[in-house]
């Protein structure tokens, strides 16, 4: 195997694995970790490639376990309609726009998502405003996911409007994440046809997703939750403005 291959290997198992750890200490944002990573490796297009599989796995469990799936599903059927169709207008976005664009899009949506992550609480979506705002940030998130993978920023603060429950935030956000995940993979297979040897490696990723994600939940009882989230949210935030100095 070249020794290009091996990097490249090497860099995915490392992100996947951070990405991992991010996401089973804290829930979410497995893509704001490991995107920054790949696009130093491989463009951002191959880098949302690489990301769909282990996104949509890593979803479906947390999405569909315990009672009330049912009823958050129709609940919510508003933001997975824009989800979906505004994952497939960002990836048929992504192949014609060029990487510079696209790293700074994802940049911004990194950054974005950082600090809407830790400041989101604020604020509370009325219920006669539900639908719309929940049609319009699964579009927004969908276009976004299409083009960076990184539809979760928009879906988890529309979410975190609502004021749910801690039980029923995790698996609102979780099903979400299973038709973004999942919508983002169809949509990737049908307009963007990737190549055999970088779906074998997207399968591949899955594992070291898995192990980082059993660790992660192992550390996340044993660090100050505040403290960890802040350390977190200030490294993606980095990641973030690295990849737009690199896109400008």
């Amino acid at each position: 195997m070249p020794a290009l291959d091996l990097v490249l290997l090497a860099a995915v198992a490392t992100a996947l694995l951070a990405g991992g750890l991010v996401k089973g200490i804290i829930g979410i944002g497995t893509p704001l970790v490991v995107i920054p990573v790949l696009t130093i490796f491989v463009d951002v297009k191959i880098a949302v490639q690489l990301m769909a599989l282990p996104l949509f796995l890593s979803n479906v469990f947390q999405g569909f376990r315990g009672r009330d799936t049912l009823a958050v599903i129709g609940r919510l059927t508003p933001t997975t309609i824009g989800l979906a169709g505004g994952i497939v207008i960002g990836v048929m976005l992504a192949g014609k726009l060029p990487d510079a664009v696209l790293l700074v899009v994802a940049g911004s949506a990194v950054c974005i998502g950082a600090a809407a992550t830790a400041l989101a609480p604020g604020f509370k979506i009325p219920a006669s405003l539900e639908k719309i705002a929940g049609f319009a940030a699964g579009a927004m998130g969908g276009v976004l996911g299409g083009l960076t993978t990184l539809f979760g920023p928009a879906v988890a603060l529309y979410l975190t409007g609502l004021r749910l429950s801690p039980g029923d935030f995790v698996k609102a956000v979780s099903i979400l994440y299973t038709v973004g995940s999942g919508s983002l993979f169809v949509a990737v297979l049908g307009v963007q046809s990737p190549a055999g040897d970088t779906l074998l490696l997207s399968l591949a990723a899955c594992l070291p997703l898995l192990i980082g994600m059993i660790a992660g939940a192992r550390i996340r009882g044993m660090l100050p939750q505040a403290a960890l989230r802040m350390f977190v949210l200030a490294v993606i935030f980095i990641g973030g403005a690295n990849m737009i100095l690199r896109g400008i």
